[in-house]
Order: C-alpha cells, then sequence, then structure tokens
C-alpha cells in the first residue's frame, strides 16, 4: 500500500477535484463544523472509497459532490467545471446510490430506471432501450415488469445501480449502498459491483466504515479523521484485480486491513 495524494497523470484534468473543502452546520456558539479543508482528486474511471467512522462527515461530503449541499468553503469541479457554477448546458452528470433502493414502488423495474431519462425529456423509445440494456448488465432482465415489492433488498439495489448508470453518468457516488443488506448478500453485492466496474469503468465515490469493503473494492482509499473530518491519508490499493472473497484470508490483506484499523484508532 502506498500513500499517494492523487492517481491523475500530470496536466491531465481529474473527473472531479475538491479543493479546501470545508462545512459547517449552523452559526455560531450551535455552529458544528462537519469537514475541514478537503482537498481530494478522482481520475476518470476511478473508484475511490471514503472511509471512516460514523460521524465524521462522509456522507456530508458525498452530499456536497452530488450538489445536494453548498459547501460552507472550498470548491467542487467536475471535469474542469466548478459544480456549483455550472449552468444548464455544461452541467455535470452525477448520479447517486443510496443505502435504501428508493424505487418507486407504485413503477415497474423497467420504469424506475428509466426515470432519470425520463425527467430529461428523452423519448420513450430510447429511455426503455437504454434501460433494458443495463438490467440485462445488471443480471435483472427477466425482471424489468415485475414491482419492487417482488424483489429482494439484492435486487432492488441492483435496480438502482442500473438506474444511477442510466444516461452515462460522469460520476457514480454510493453512499454505503449494501449497508442495510445482511452479510452474505452484502458480499455477494461487493462481488457484482467490482464485475460491473471493472468492464465499464464508470468514476466511482463510495462511501462505507467497512474496512473489508474498502481494502476489497478500492482503488485508492481517503481516510476521513473523526469529527470534523479531515484528510488523515490517501492510500493506493495495490492488490491485483478481480479481486476474489477468498482475499480476505490472505496476509497481504490482512496487512493493509491493520492499517487502517490503526488509522481509525
Amino acid at each position: 500500500m502506498s500513500n499517494v495524494e492523487t492517481s491523475s497523470a500530470p496536466g491531465s484534468v481529474p473527473k472531479l477535484a475538491v479543493k479546501s473543502l470545508s462545512h459547517c452546520y449552523g452559526r455560531g456558539e450551535s455552529a458544528v463544523w462537519a469537514l475541514r479543508d478537503i482537498n481530494v482528486e478522482v481520475a476518470d474511471g476511478e473508484f475511490v472509497v471514503l472511509l471512516g467512522q460514523s460521524g465524521c462527515g462522509k456522507s456530508t461530503l458525498l452530499n456536497i459532490l452530488g450538489g445536494l449541499l453548498h459547501p460552507t468553503q472550498g470548491s467542487v469541479e467536475v471535469s474542469g467545471v466548478p459544480l456549483f457554477a455550472a449552468g444548464k448546458d455544461n452541467a455535470p452528470k452525477l448520479s447517486y446510490v443510496f443505502q435504501e433502493a428508493n424505487l418507486l414502488p407504485w413503477r415497474r423495474v423497467l420504469e424506475n430506471v428509466t426515470l432519470p431519462l425520463e425527467l430529461r425529456g428523452v423519448p420513450k423509445a430510447e429511455r426503455e432501450a437504454e434501460a433494458r440494456e443495463l438490467l440485462e448488465i445488471v443480471g435483472l432482465s427477466d425482471f424489468a415488469l415485475k414491482m419492487p415489492y417482488e424483489l429482494s433488498g439484492g435486487m432492488r439495489q441492483r435496480v438502482s445501480i442500473a438506474r444511477a448508470l442510466v444516461g452515462q453518468p460522469d460520476i457514480v457516488l454510493m453512499d454505503e449502498p449494501f449497508g442495510a443488506l445482511d452479510a452474505m448478500t452484502r458480499e455477494h453485492m461487493n462481488d457484482f459491483l467490482q464485475e460491473l466496474w471493472t468492464k465499464h469503468r464508470f468514476s466511482v465515490v463510495f462511501v462505507t466504515h467497512s474496512i473489508a469493503e474498502a481494502v476489497f473494492l478500492a482503488d485508492r482509499v481517503v481516510v476521513l479523521s473523526s469529527r470534523p473530518g479531515a484528510v488523515r491519508s490517501i492510500n493506493e490499493v495495490d492488490i491485483p484485480r478481480p479481486r476474489r472473497s477468498e482475499l480476505m484470508a490472505s496476509e497481504e490483506y490482512s496487512n493493509m486491513s491493520d492499517i487502517f484499523r490503526q488509522e481509525l484508532k
């Protein structure tokens, strides 16, 4: 494992750049700083994990990256374009996968996946064709006309991931997307996500407090300190891909996990 600030090639524009970002909730005596001076870059096609204990500001940072929250200080750029100053014509395409699948219960699987394209005014035939292709990719083509209540938790999250990938987003933000699943299903979904990412190489920022998940999925792991969240270290995960579940029994995996465990104390 090596400590690195960025994986972007010299002179290249990173897919995502977080610069001197801080965020405070409240004012005056009630002010609480959630984040302090965050500097992180994500290269095109890179899988970056934000690792930290509960309450360290991981979700706050992800909400800022998703444009859901304006930072108190600092800036965010997507492909060189300021996130909060972008106009309609050059606004970056971001997608978000939450801990819960958040599917609309009255819409069929196919209709849930097409929703982002529908909101953009994409013609029905075009959006359904793309949605069916993505359902094929996530292994749910036979469930296109099912309702969400007919799916297992893992299947619903696959639908959520398919929905996040429609329209070819610049970055996929994932906030502990498998945290509500049982251990076996979570392991299954990590295998699935790694395989999907390896084939399609979309840029990912993935939040977790699971060291095992971070080491298994990441190209680089950004370790955040306890509140106010600050970057404690940025570490490259040198373990070759594809990574298998058996990796967790290896000495290399154990040593890397121990390093992160010490940093989180």
